[in-house]
């Protein structure tokens, strides 16, 4: 795909839906920092469905609840990683400095 046209869609979507767009996020990610962090990561990652989607199916950045979609998903993954970062839990210190020790690349931790 052509980058001109890419980032004219891409200006188009983000001009119309920006709104939208933020506002879908901030109900997943209330602090409103946070929120412009993930609102700039969306938009690279629409920006690169735009140039993998559009050639094929161009209705679908016309697609309001598409989109909306789209976001939703985004914010998910999010998430999703956030959350398992989180959980990661040794059941013990003895095992854990033995897993340390098999898994490491040989510096001392």
């Amino acid at each position: 795909m052509d980058r001109r046209l890419q980032q004219v869609i891409f200006e188009e979507c983000i001009n119309r839906y920006k709104n939208l767009f933020f506002k879908l996020i901030i109900d997943k990610f209330p602090d409103r920092e946070d929120a412009k962090d993930i609102y700039q990561d969306f938009c690279i990652h629409l920006y690169d469905r735009i140039g993998l989607l559009y050639p094929e199916q161009p209705d679908l950045f016309d697609t309001k609840s598409w989109l909306s979609t789209v976001v939703n998903n985004f914010c998910i993954s999010i998430l999703r990683k956030r959350s398992g970062k989180r959980q990661l839990k040794f059941v013990s210190e003895e095992r854990s400095s033995f897993m340390r020790a098999n898994y490491s690349d040989g510096e001392s931790q």
